[in-house]
Formats: C-alpha cells, structure tokens, sequence
C-alpha cells in the first residue's frame, strides 16, 4: 500500500504552534485531549475544526464557536470547504494561529520557501506595527495618567543621553516595548475570555428562556386538561340530571297508572259489593215476608253466622301455624340431612386422598413407620428393607440408597387423619400395622405371603358391603348377611391366593415396560411374575 500523502498547516515564528503536519485522512484539531492536534489555548474550541482528504481533495469543516476562517473569511458551521494550497487559514477572528495550507513540505523548495518568508515578513511587519500602535496607545495613556512625572522622567532621560547611556535608554525602551506587548498579551487574553464568558452566560439564558418556554407549555397543558376534565364532569352531571329527570317523570307516569287502576278497581269492588248488600238485604225481606219470623230471630240467627266465621277465621289461622311449623321442621330435617351428605362425602374424599397422596409405592398401602432415602422417596420401612435384600438402589428413581430416616411428620398426619375417617378404614389400618408388627417379628417366613394382597381384598369386599348398607339403611339382617358373605369371600380369596403363590405354575409375565421387583404377586390376579401395575388382565 502507498504511503498517505499528507498535507502541512505552516504559521509565522513567533506562532505558538509554528507548523501542524496533517498525517491522517481525517484530521482533528482542537482543545480537547482526542484531538489529533491539540493546542492549549482558550481562544481555541474543544473541537475546533476537521480536515479531511476524500479522492485527492482537502475539505475543513468548522465545528467551534469562534469560528474557522480560510482566507479571511469565516466558515459556515458544521459545512465542508475545499482548501487549495496557499490558502490561509487562522482559528478564530483575532487569533494568533494563523497558518498557511499546503498539500506538500516546503522546508525543501526555495520558491515556496521564499513566499512563506514573504509572508511572514508581512505577518511580523504587521505586528510590528500593532505593537507601535499599542505603544504609543500605552505611553499616552501614561501620559495622562502621569503628567507630574513626565518632565522628571524626561529631564533623568536627557541627562542620560548626554552622560552618554545610550545602551541603557535602548534597554529600557526595550524593556518598554515588552511590557506593552505583555500588557497587549494580558489584554487580549481578559478579551477571550470576556467573550467565552458572555457566550456561556448567553447559552445560560438561551437554556433558562428554553426552561421557561417548556414551563410554560406546561402550565398550559395542564390548564387546558383542567378545563376539559372541568367540561367533562359537567358535561356527564348534565347527563345525569337528564337521565334522573326522565326516570322521574317515567315514575310518575307509573304511579299515576297504577293509582288510577287501584281507583278503578276499588270501585268495582264497592260497587259489587253494594249489589251484594242490596241482593242480600233482598233476600232477608223476602224470607221475613216468605216465613213471617221476627225481628228477634233474625238477630239470633246474625248473631250465629257471626259466631261461626269466628270460629272458622280462628280455625284457619291455627291451620296455618301448624302448617308454617311442618314446613320449618321439614326444611330443618332437610339441612341436617344435607350436612351429614357433605360430612360423609368430606370424610370419603379425604380418605381416597390419603390413600392416593400418602400410598407406598411397593405394597400401595398407607406409609407404615415411613422411611426418607437420601434421594427424598418415601417407603414403608419393612418394604424398602425386604427390596434392599434384592437392590441397592431407589425403586423410584434407581439412586444408590446410602442413608435412610424416619420420616415422623408422615406417621403423625396419617394417624390424625385415620382418626376422622369412618370405623372400617380405621380397623383396616390397625389390621396393616398388626400384619406389619407379625411380618417384623417372623422375618422370611411370611415372604411368600403378601399382606397387601389381602388387604386389597379386604377393602373391595368392604366397600362393596358399605355400598350395599348405604343403598338400604333400615334392611339390618341384609347388613349381617353382607358382612357373613363378605368374610367368606375374603377367606376364599386369601386362601386361592396363597395357593396360587405358592405354585411355580401361576406365574405370569406382565408389561415389559412396567417394574417388577422380582417378588411377590399381583394384586389384581393374584399371580407371580408382575406387580398390580404391569398386569395383563388390567
């Protein structure tokens, strides 16, 4: 690849920063500390301006303040312009930077050489000058500010001059000449910063004027929410008024038709009932007349018909307050009927969760003394130690068993809830741990014979006879009848039962995909090979 074809900034001696070579396409000059050039100095902006070099061509594009000028003439803000060389270039309006724009070194070429003395020269005559002009400004201003010294001071210079010092008055108008340049230096310096202070101090005012604009807005966003909010709330009491205003006049309307049938109607009724009076005082002239009775018996017999509607309005209001007491005391019976339905049910339901929730997985009964392994599955403790005799690992998940604990809380909340639970469940819980406590003591004699299978049957032939009982509460002799056949089942079951086990002959692969432990029978068929839950006759 080429070397890059840079470019050179060259500005006068006495410059700060006599000479910026341009070593990148892209080229920075500023205050700041990214920049590719810095120059310290307050008249010069963080990010004064960039240089960039696209297909040959030189561009400087502004971005400070104070301003870029090429030529004298300053640049627009943040727009390229293309520089050609020769072009001068200073940093901002009164800068000292000035530079003069070259696309190659002129260190080496005389013609170049020459009018870039020419032109600097030019730039120290001018200064030069400004500093005459600084000088006579200062020595007339001390002028009038010391009047009374200048003829002493011109009298000791005279002196001087004829003693012969003339080195010493050179000296001292040399020393002069440098305090005015130094106080022109000051003077320029306090003027940059007057000016970079009046610019913060305008932003400051364009940020508050912009802050009281915002503030402003606001207020009257916020005013004019108000007033809609304002135009709402009358606008839906306005509407409710109406409504409120239409369902009056409706309820008006309303009463006035329902007061004018009652009117109607009431006197219909008195009008019928005025014919009544005046057919019944009709008819009692013509039984007087008819019969010839006397006035005597006529009051007799009102006062009897009064008598007897007595007697039967007191009748029908006693029939009706024992009516009223059979309908409480039905409506009682009801209740009490429903809450023990629902208690039974309570009482069934939890006892079908807790068999469900709290089963061994090996003999699916109730947790007997239940057992933790390390790998947090829960056994019966007489189960997990006759499957240790075959496999060392977890039923469950297949883990290495390396501890077991007792798991109390299993054992204390299924004895709780074994006491809510009906009479059968109890003594078929009881019955479990006896069989357990037996198996304990025993040891392998009882291995052949599996206590699960025959408290499933148990709980079938139980909960066929609760069902037969339930269905007929007031048929006790078919209740003892049930509870005989029951107990013969259960005999007959367990004794082909352990035939059945005992004989290689009732062996019977189950599902291959569902685990066998390798002892025992199928509670469901009664035969060896398979658990309940890989049986074929599911």
């Amino acid at each position: 690849m080429a070397d890059f074809e840079g470019a050179v900034l060259i500005g006068s001696e006495v410059c700060e920063y006599p000479r910026i070579d341009l070593v990148h396409s892209e080229f920075l000059v500023g205050r700041s500390r990214s920049s590719s050039f810095i120059i310290r100095h307050l008249s010069v902006s963080k990010t004064h301006c960039i240089f960039k070099k696209t297909d040959g061509i030189w561009t400087v594009c502004d971005q400070s303040s104070y301003g870029t000028y090429v030529n004298h003439k300053r640049l627009e803000k943040d727009e390229p312009f293309r520089v050609r060389d020769g072009d001068e270039i200073s940093f901002g309006p009164n800068s000292n930077f000035k530079y003069v724009f070259y696309t190659k070194d002129i260190s080496m070429n005389p013609a170049k050489r020459m009018r870039l003395d020419e032109y600097v020269n030019s730039e120290e005559q001018k200064l030069q000058n400004k500093s005459q002009v600084m000088e006579s400004k200062v020595t007339k201003h001390t002028a009038e500010l010391e009047r009374g010294h200048v003829q002493e001071e011109r009298r000791q210079l005279q002196d001087t001059l004829q003693s012969g010092s003339m080195q010493q008055q050179h000296d001292s108008l040399e020393l002069e000449h440098q305090q005015a340049k130094e106080r022109t230096l000051s003077q320029e310096k306090l003027l940059e910063e007057k000016q970079v202070l009046e610019e913060k101090l305008k932003e400051m005012q364009n940020l508050l004027e912009e802050k009281d604009k915002g503030e402003e807005l606001l207020k009257k966003q916020l005013q004019e929410k108000e007033e809609q909010r304002l135009q709402d709330l009358k606008r839906l009491q306005e509407q409710k008024d109406a409504q409120a205003k239409v369902m009056l006049e409706e309820l008006r309307k309303e009463v006035a038709e329902k007061e004018e049938l009652i009117k109607i109607q009431l006197a219909r009724e008195i009008q019928r009932l005025q014919e009544e009076k005046l057919k019944i005082e009709k008819d009692i002239r013509g039984e007087l007349s008819k019969n010839g009775q006397s006035a005597e018996n006529l009051k007799r017999l009102k006062e009897e018909l009064q008598k007897v509607k007595t007697d039967l309005s007191n009748a029908e209001g006693k029939k009706q307050y024992l009516q009223n007491e059979l309908e409480q005391i039905t409506k009682a019976k009801e209740d009490a009927e429903s809450h023990l339905k629902a208690k039974q049910d309570v009482l069934a339901n939890l006892g079908e969760l807790v068999e469900a929730e709290l089963q061994c997985s090996i003999c699916s009964e109730l947790f007997v003394i239940a057992t933790t392994l390390n790998c947090a599955h829960t056994f019966c403790r007489s189960c997990i130690v006759e499957w240790q005799k075959k496999e060392k690992t977890c039923p469950m998940c297949r883990t290495k068993i390396t501890s077991q604990n007792r798991s109390i809380v299993f054992d204390t909340f299924i004895d709780r809830i074994v006491e809510n639970l009906s009479v059968e469940m109890k003594n078929r819980r009881q019955e479990v741990i006896e069989d357990r406590q037996v198996r304990e003591l025993l040891g392998p004699k009882l291995n052949c014979e599996p206590s699960h299978q025959r408290q499933r049957q148990r709980r079938r032939t139980r909960q066929s006879a609760e069902s037969t009982s339930s269905s007929d509460d007031h048929s006790h002799d078919d209740n003892s009848v049930s509870s005989a056949s029951s107990t013969e089942t259960e005999s007959e079951t367990s004794s082909s039962y352990d035939s059945e086990c005992t004989s290689d002959e009732s062996s019977v692969e189950g599902d291959p995909h569902a685990y066998y432990g390798g002892y025992g029978c199928c509670f469901r068929c009664g035969r060896k090979g398979h658990w309940a839950r890989g049986c074929p006759y599911r």
